[in-house]
């Protein structure tokens, strides 16, 4: 399906309160199997690195995804520890929402 396995590069900046509750805002550049790009903003919400809630929005992409408007919800939970016990902002992203092309 759209973006099923893509990579994505998050830029964006996080506000903690006592290191448990968050809200994010931010960047992402979504980077499917041929290469092409789709770009979002987000607006999450949840507990520091444990869960993520919120809505994105497409703002523009390259190749075939040009011109790419919509947006929907998002989920986000961890993925279990990497090596080295390396896990900090390594997850999956579940998201429903709508796109269109022009």
């Amino acid at each position: 399906g759209f973006l099923n396995n893509a990579a994505s590069y998050n830029l964006g900046q996080v506000h903690g309160v006592n290191g448990i509750k968050e809200s994010e805002t931010g960047f992402i550049v979504y980077t499917d199997a041929d290469g092409d790009k789709v770009y979002a903003t987000y607006d999450w919400k949840g507990v520091l690195f444990k869960s993520s809630h919120g809505t994105f929005t497409f703002v523009g992409g390259t190749g075939k995804y040009a011109g790419i408007t919509g947006g929907g919800t998002s989920t986000f939970g961890p993925t279990p520890k990497a090596k080295n016990d390396v896990h900090l902002y390594q997850g999956i992203t579940k998201a429903n929402g709508q796109y269109r092309l022009p």
